[in-house]
């Protein structure tokens, strides 16, 4: 209806141009109109006032063919700028006023840029990498690339931990600005994640950029180290400091247990080389140096030396959500029936983090990987939708514009990232120590002593979102079936396979019209694409490992491991063991992977299962006094058979030569058992490759026998040999 009125308007438009280009016709107007002709200047009068009538008539229907047809047209197609993201108004005019330079112009600031970077003129690169992308803004390489190479490359250069912090962050904001300038570009949005998951949470200086993201997440007046009344350095607060530093504790219970003890390494020497404050001046330091970071919060001056703290009860966050730290993805919502929509981890789960979530809440709780799900998430909306019937894959595009595959890798494979992330914070939590709501004790030399964090039952919360999120997404995807499901349905592709013959490929159709052939077939067909679905992905591994994690007697038994493993780390041998020895760790830990063939049979259990049996033998080698263990060999040696079943004669071969018997099992350990098949719980690879990599960590001969440490790696704690000793059998 619109396109008929407009042509009937340009209609018009052509019979009055007609009208006043002709002097024919004006004359025979004129007769018609007053009975005589125009003379020659009336008539030039009557032109122009044709013209200015022409003219106008032409400028309003032109608007209203704009209005109506063409900016519908290319709303449609989105090939307005505006439609493809955010527009940057400098931007457009020089790349309108380079015109056919700006090619040439693009060329001559790239090398420029990698000559910078090759100089470390750091500062002059960021201005160049700002022009390059605003010269194309459009085109998604250069923020990909520049933004990875501030946050990779140009971090690296730097020596401090801050400032490799601030490249990260600049990184990390070119990018965000990238993806506000284009639209519905999931690669963009998944690096971001990608960034923060890499440079914040699994970095060299992870312990410190964690501690520093958690400090741009807290208001600046909040974490002013003249709130805690004492002079950074040598000089202990005073009390009315110490009951301020008390309630900033209680508040971030994580961020100070982590400046404090650290993260779990695998290795003493790693754990030896974190940063630590091992007191509340030291912490109250660390505060003071990176009081300037990047942050939620517009940049506030600390109070003078001198003058007092003042508490503020509100702050508000950087109007300008680009100059926030850390970056959040938008509020969004779309109508109902759009191709693109909101993107839910699981049904009752609801949207991530944006930014306009209250960051005043359970801001100590959030971390790199909390903000990665969020982008993670974010990224799954430009997809289309998955298939109704065939695991893992996606409708085809209905709305080219606004649906976007990505690239770079299977998308079954990318749509699975939100759930990782949040199993990446659950071990995060207990990485830190964080597994029940018993919370963390504060007491210790020059500390005060204080339970602080026991909000919530932190990893077994955070297990359960995960086994959620897995849940869901199997389901979503059709690589997770019922028992009874996958059992009857395998059966029909197998008798389709039977029935053709067929050892490897499917044919791509089916060319019988049988009804029962026909269904044999999309059976094969569906468990085909299930079994290299579930295979690539890896889906079994993430959900069963969920699903056994969110049990508390799980949580339970890695607690008392980490619990045993850090009073190891500090001499306190028999605190350790009774640790071990409690019915709730290796005993528990046993019954677990009894009940769940799975879980036991994964590779990774397998290996942390073998590493905490190492360290459970190595402790309990430490804690017998060495006259009762030549007395335990000779027995076992006399009497052809083990003391409490757990010793053998090889025992004697394995401790006098070890090196001329490496093949010679002693003893057999908590975990040392066989499945159903006669299979071990834990396979010879997984033994050897452990053996090996606790074999690194040894410290130098040379070392151990002069008493002296390694310049750059401590000395770990002594391991002993596989089998070595056993306490009671579990």
């Amino acid at each position: 209806m619109t396109i008929v009125v407009l042509l009937v308007l340009l209609l018009i438009a052509c019979v009055l141009g007609a009208c006043v280009l002709s002097d024919a016709l004006l004359q025979r107007l004129a007769m018609a109109a007053r009975g005589s002709s125009l003379e020659p200047r009336l008539l030039l009068t009557v032109r122009k006032v044709g013209y200015v009538i022409l003219v106008v008539y032409l400028f309003t229907f032109a608007f209203l063919w704009r209005r109506m047809v063409v900016d519908a047209s290319a709303t449609q197609l989105a090939v307005r700028e505006q439609s493809r993201g955010d527009v940057h108004l400098t931007g457009s005019l020089v790349r309108l006023s380079l015109g056919g330079f700006r090619g040439v112009t693009t060329c001559y600031l790239w090398n420029l840029a990698m000559d910078k970077q090759m100089k470390n003129q750091l500062n002059e690169l960021e201005v160049i990498v700002g022009w390059l992308t605003e010269l194309q803004p459009h085109f998604n390489t250069p923020w990909l690339f520049q933004s990875w190479n501030l946050a990779y490359n140009v971090s690296n250069k730097t020596d401090r931990i801050s400032d490799k912090y601030f490249y990260v962050t600049r990184g990390i904001r070119l990018l965000a600005d990238g993806e506000r300038q284009n639209h519905d570009d999931p690669d963009l949005r998944f690096e971001l994640a990608t960034t923060y998951q890499h440079k914040i949470c699994q970095s060299d200086e992870t312990n410190v950029h964690r501690s520093l993201f958690q400090l741009s997440l807290i208001p600046p007046s909040e974490r002013d180290p003249a709130r805690f009344s004492s002079k950074v350095g040598r000089q202990k607060m005073d009390k009315e400091g110490l009951k301020e530093f008390i309630k900033f504790c209680e508040k971030h219970p994580q961020l100070i247990r982590r400046l404090r003890e650290g993260i779990h390494k695998d290795s003493i020497s790693e754990q030896r080389r974190l940063f630590t404050c091992a007191t509340p001046e030291a912490v109250v330091q660390f505060l003071a140096e990176n009081y300037r970071i990047p942050s939620l919060y517009p940049e506030e001056k600390s109070t003078p030396p001198g003058g007092k703290w003042v508490e503020k009860t509100e702050s508000k966050p950087d109007p300008d959500e680009l100059e926030r730290f850390p970056v959040l993805p938008p509020p969004r919502s779309y109508p109902p029936g759009s191709a693109i929509h909101l993107f839910q981890p699981y049904p009752d789960m609801g949207s991530d983090l944006t930014d306009e979530s209250p960051y005043s809440q359970a801001t100590d709780s959030w971390d790199g990987y909390i903000v990665a799900r969020a982008w993670y998430s974010y990224s799954q909306e430009p997809l289309p939708d998955t298939d109704d019937e065939l695991p893992g894959e996606s409708k085809p595009i209905v709305d080219p514009v606004h649906q976007h595959l990505n690239r770079h890798m299977k998308t079954l494979i990318f749509r699975q990232y939100p759930a990782r992330a949040q199993g990446y914070i659950a071990e995060r939590l207990e990485e830190e120590g964080w597994f029940d709501n018993e919370g963390w004790s504060t007491k210790g030399p020059e500390w005060f002593s204080q339970t602080i964090g026991g909000q919530e039952s932190w990893a077994a919360n955070a297990w359960g979102e995960a086994f959620k999120m897995w849940k869901a997404h199997g389901e979503r995807n059709h690589i997770l079936l019922s028992e009874d499901e996958e059992r009857n349905s395998r059966a029909d592709a197998e008798k389709y396979r039977e029935l053709h013959r067929l050892t490897f490929n499917l044919p791509a159709s089916e060319s019988s019209q049988d009804p029962e052939i026909q269904k044999l077939w999309r059976a094969a067909r569906f468990f085909a694409l299930y079994d290299s679905n579930r295979s690539v992905t890896a889906f079994a591994h993430h959900y069963n490992r969920a699903s056994v994690e969110q049990d508390p007697k799980t949580v339970r038994a890695r607690k008392l491991f980490y619990q045993a493993e850090a009073l190891a780390s500090t001499g306190s041998t028999f605190l350790a063991l009774q640790k071990y020895q409690d019915p709730d760790a290796l005993q528990a830990w046993a019954t677990i992977l009894a009940d769940h063939p799975a879980f036991r049979e994964d590779s990774l259990m397998q290996e942390e299962s073998y590493e905490t049996q190492l360290n459970y033998l190595d402790i309990l080698n430490r804690a017998l006094p060495a006259n009762e263990i030549k007395a335990q060999l000779g027995a076992a040696a006399l009497a052809n058979a083990g003391v409490m079943g757990w010793l053998n004669p090889a025992a004697l071969l394995e401790v006098l030569r070890p090196a001329r018997f490496p093949g010679v099992t002693a003893v057999k350990g908590p975990f040392d058992r066989q499945q159903p098949d006669g299979t071990p719980w834990i396979q010879p690879h997984i033994v050897k490759s452990v053996s090996e990599r606790r074999r690194k960590f040894q410290p130098r001969k040379k070392d151990v026998d002069e008493g002296v440490a390694p310049a750059e790696a401590p000395p770990a704690q002594p391991m002993a040999p596989v089998g070595r000793l056993q306490g009671p059998s579990l």
